[in-house]
């Protein structure tokens, strides 16, 4: 494919389009090598360190394991800097949406693009300024540092074949996730590449477009390039900014929660003493508190209803408007839906399974305090019990039951199909 872009023979319209498609080619197998090989998180991570140490204000200390803001006056600075021009480069988008000059197609084909690059930006902002979601982190990779160390017996999270399904089903989602994170700059590169005017992206916001139509002078043939590129870098912005990590987080923790009340199962089961298994309860407990006051009032809202618009939009363009748009940029749609809807289903299942779970726990806790012989500790345990409230992810003053998952998959889905309708010709 390279040496016939690079050979005089093609015109410069059949050069524009392949090169839209060998840097999509090249993404693909790139990650589909990674896949195969199964690279070391831990070698991934020192790379994207590298490439992410001028983008974001945080940086992993591996002296003490944790991480920490960034000291370093010059890289806060330019990434302070970076995080304005992609705040600058999301309301152009937004501009270029509401506009009347763009038709309805283009609005909904952007409908699925612009959520995702305002949430991220938005968790961005709250990645680079506040400390909860720092101090969450840290705090429980020391958490599991005193489980795998006291309850080790009880955990194997060392064999992942032998973890939950659902802890599974999230190794999954998070891989989906990084080459998400990888292949998409690069189909929006591509698509903008082949179209300069495709809205919601920089091209559209330059005088050279003018009705859809990209202007055929010198100037706007040379900014034909440059700007798909910058397209390009405000993209890897948009993945590696923070926000991006944060929405995984939240995935993580809550398979977190269901695996630390499966350690307090097994202890049980094997050692069925009270007091210890109450007491890691509470500890726990005050995790689970740490991760609402993080996630509740802001990001777990802003998570969901971007989940859900962009499930709506992105499910609508996949299935109507797929022949308006030429392969393989069109597997960014497929691509973004899929992860809605496993975002969308799989975390909010997960987040009320630790409800139903913690129950169950408490449950087993009262079971045991029953056959307690002396009354006088049988008081003392329901006392103790009285403070082992369910465990709860919050969304804002609610949380997250058995119910949510349905109604979220029934309000999208209805949605997408009433699109379809709508715009049925």
């Amino acid at each position: 494919m390279v040496p016939g872009v690079i050979s005089g023979d093609a015109s410069t319209d059949v050069k524009l389009q392949s090169m839209a498609m060998i840097p999509t080619c090249f993404a693909i197998l790139f990650l589909t090598w990674i896949w195969g090989l199964e690279i070391s998180s831990l070698q991934l991570f020192n790379s994207l360190s590298k490439f992410e140490q001028y983008v974001i204000k945080v940086v992993w200390n591996s002296v003490r394991c944790k991480i920490e803001f960034v000291k370093e006056k010059k890289r806060k600075n330019v990434a302070h800097v970076q995080r304005v021009v992609f705040t600058l480069y999301v309301l152009g988008m937004v501009r270029v949406v509401l506009s009347e000059d763009t038709s309805t197609d283009h609005k909904l084909q952007s409908m699925a693009i612009i959520p995702v690059f305002v949430t991220t930006l938005f968790l961005a902002w709250i990645w680079s300024r506040h400390i909860s979601q720092l101090q969450l982190f840290n705090s429980l990779s020391k958490f599991e540092d005193h489980l795998i160390s006291k309850y080790d017996q009880a955990i194997f999270w060392n064999r992942l074949a032998s973890t939950r399904i659902s802890t599974q089903g999230m190794v999954i989602f998070s891989k989906i996730m990084c080459i998400t994170l990888f292949a998409a700059p690069f189909l929006n590169f591509g698509m903008v590449l082949v179209n300069p005017c495709q809205p919601p992206f920089l091209g559209s916001m330059t005088p050279f477009c003018t009705g859809e139509v990209w202007s055929p002078s010198l100037i706007a043939t040379i900014f034909r390039v440059i700007i798909p590129l910058i397209d390009l870098w405000c993209c890897f912005l948009c993945s590696f900014g923070g926000g991006a990590f944060i929405i995984i987080f939240f995935g993580v923790c809550v398979t977190s929660f269901i695996e630390y009340l499966d350690v307090i199962g097994r202890h049980l089961s094997q050692a069925p003493k009270l007091m210890s298994s109450i007491k890691l309860y509470r500890k726990i407990c005050i995790v689970e508190r740490m991760l609402n006051n993080a996630f509740s009032a802001v990001v777990v809202p802003c998570l969901l209803l971007n989940a859900m618009g962009v499930q709506i939009c992105s499910g609508f363009v996949t299935i109507s408007r797929h022949s308006l748009i030429p392969m393989p940029q069109f597997l960014l749609y497929p691509l973004v839906w899929l992860n809605a809807i496993v975002f969308n289903f799989l975390v909010t299942t997960l987040s009320s399974y630790v409800y139903g779970n913690s129950g169950k726990i408490v449950g087993k806790l009262e079971k045991i305090m029953c056959h307690l012989r002396f009354r006088y500790g049988r008081r003392i345990a329901q006392r103790e019990l009285r403070s082992c409230s369910r465990l709860k992810i919050k969304l804002g003053n609610n949380f997250i039951d058995g119910m949510t998952p349905l109604v979220n998959q029934d309000l999208a889905w209805n949605q997408t199909m009433s699109l379809m309708l709508l715009r049925k010709p």
